[in-house]
């Protein structure tokens, strides 16, 4: 078998979340009939791949060490940093507090009153993925709660989708 470089197909130049926008558009294909072959898509241990023996080894050796287990809750401190300097750049200041959820980033931002165009609250940003599952670049940062309070920080619960801060008249 040749190597041969595979172009992806232009209608799939607008998926930007490599595994499900996929899944959604083999979905309507699969519905009319034609036959697919999922060969990226799912769990490879049901088609009897299995993980290379020095991967296995590596994570067993790692887990002796106890290399293993959650990060923090609000995300790993040195992507929290990268983060609020891509805000920053975007104009979007006085971060107090950053979470980072699956591919949402969460910010709280404190209302700046010496600048115009600064509103305290939550706001999000989502990330793009290229076909290889690789960040190619945000959605624009949206304000999905506010207050005209300054903003100490917030939560969020990710499983029921809300949210909630600390202000000014919570503070003390």
């Amino acid at each position: 078998m040749k190597n041969e470089k595979i172009i992806p197909a232009i209608r799939t130049n607008n998926i930007t979340y490599a595994v499900r926008d996929i899944v959604i558009l083999a979905d309507k294909v699969a519905k009319t009939g034609k036959e697919m072959l999922f060969l990226n898509i799912g769990d490879p241990n049901l088609f009897d791949f299995a993980p290379p023996r020095h991967m296995v080894e590596a994570t067993y050796h790692a887990m002796l060490k106890n290399y293993n287990g959650d990060s923090p809750s609000s995300g790993i401190k040195v992507a929290r940093e990268s983060i609020a300097k891509e805000a920053d750049r975007k104009k979007i200041s006085n971060i107090q507090d950053i979470f980072v959820v699956n591919d949402a980033v969460f910010a709280s931002v404190a209302q700046d009153r010496s600048a115009a165009n600064t509103e305290a609250g939550i706001f999000v940003s989502n990330a793009i993925f290229d076909i290889n599952g690789n960040i190619r670049s945000w959605t624009p940062w949206q304000r999905v709660m506010g207050s005209t309070d300054k903003v100490y920080g917030f939560g969020y619960d990710s499983v029921g989708a809300n949210y909630w801060y600390l202000t000014d008249d919570q503070a003390d």
